[in-house]
């Protein structure tokens, strides 16, 4: 995926309004869980470093999850060619970190 400008200044203003907020040294209490779920030290940590580790020029951008599949068949959609389309969303949806099974709730959207 290749983000526009706008894209990549959504990003950073996106970054620059919520770092006033955000603190070193969350605990798990810090996420939002369904009952009985817990928040293992490997997101803990994964959130941590993800700012300095994944957002900003030349770092992971924004990217659209289309569904899941298995493995062999992404090894063989990766293998063949691929026509580019541009991606114009009406509005944004942030899905919370957590553990990933299938029906997991917490969904926000924004648009």
């Amino acid at each position: 995926m290749q983000p526009s400008e706008q894209v990549l200044g959504f990003q950073a203003a996106l970054l620059a309004a919520v770092t006033p907020f955000t603190e070193s040294g969350g605990t798990a209490a810090a996420f939002v869980t369904d009952p009985g779920e817990g928040i293992g030290q490997s997101t803990r940590d994964w959130v941590e470093g993800c700012v300095p580790a994944q957002i900003g020029p030349g770092r992971c951008t924004a990217h659209v999850t289309l569904g899941f599949t298995t493995l062999d068949d992404l090894v063989s959609l990766e293998a063949e060619p691929f026509d580019a389309f541009c991606i114009r969303p009406p509005a944004v949806a942030v899905y919370r970190l957590g553990a990933r099974r299938p029906g997991a709730q917490g969904r926000v959207t924004a648009g």
